[in-house]
């Protein structure tokens, strides 16, 4: 399973759905300029944690949701498997993610899940299911 992240300068709000859920890859999207950096701390502390994600950034312009819509699309397009989380991200990212579920949902279905920092599990943000995945 690939987890596409809305990317936010917040540790946990980065990793936490990464913890419960295990995925395969994890992309990252946004516009931060520590990206880059961060994903190798987070790629140390996951492994810790018995999680070994690939990891991949993928770059947005800074508050421009066209940009943000391209990268969120492609990355949704590009994987067989994909959970869309929009526990953290920049507005414009979090925009972005609704307007391409609602563009694929027809064609290409894919799931948009939340960290719940009450149960330190995941929710299903479509069909409102809680308690997804192991605890962070």
């Amino acid at each position: 399973m690939t987890l596409i992240e809305c990317f936010i300068n917040s540790p946990v709000e980065n990793i936490a759905a990464s913890l419960c859920l295990k995925p395969d890859k994890v992309i990252f999207i946004g516009s931060a300029e520590d990206m880059h950096k961060k994903k190798e701390k987070y790629r140390l502390l996951l492994e810790k944690k018995g999680v070994f994600p690939d990891f991949i950034c993928k770059d947005t312009e800074i508050d421009c949701f066209e940009s943000a819509k391209k990268a969120i699309k492609k990355a949704v397009l590009s994987e067989k498997d994909c959970v869309l989380d929009i526990t953290g991200g920049q507005e414009n990212v979090l925009l972005a993610a609704g307007y391409v579920y609602n563009s694929l949902k027809a064609t290409h279905p894919f799931k948009i899940m939340r960290f719940d920092e009450n149960s330190s599990l995941m929710t299903d943000v479509i069909t409102k299911q809680k308690n997804i995945g192991k605890r962070a």
